[in-house]
């Protein structure tokens, strides 16, 4: 047995432990959404940037294994899920280079605070 099949070992019994029902639309997914579990969090963030208060907010994110994945494929930049019934977009990967993938989020829909960047330069008029 190899490392990567204890940490995937591992992984499993994290999201049987913490996992969480999300609908992913991304890879191979059916126009419906493909129905998965991950670890989701919102964690407090803030910056110091030289003010006399600090600016504060949340870093959702979202952990998959691989294999849980439509068609084992990892997200990209751009793909959209639904956890918590609330609509998230995939703002930034992080792979760890075996079997699980973390996704920084960000929110979509009437709560969401800005539209998400644009992923492309707007084309020349």
């Amino acid at each position: 047995m190899g490392w990567w099949d204890l940490e995937d070992q591992a992984l499993q019994i994290e999201l049987a432990t913490f996992g969480e029902p999300a609908t992913v639309f991304f890879g191979s997914a059916p126009p419906e959404g493909f129905p998965t579990r991950g670890i989701f969090d919102a964690p407090a963030a803030s910056a110091d940037v030289g003010l006399h208060r600090d600016l504060s907010d949340q870093a959702p994110w979202i952990g998959f294994r691989a294999a849980e994945l439509p068609g084992g494929q990892l997200p990209r930049l751009g793909d959209r899920l639904v956890v918590r019934g609330v609509a998230w977009e995939v703002s930034d990967l992080a792979p760890d280079g075996g079997r699980h993938v973390r996704c920084r989020l960000f929110r979509l829909g009437a709560w969401a605070p800005t539209p998400p960047p644009a992923l492309l330069p707007a084309p020349a008029p």
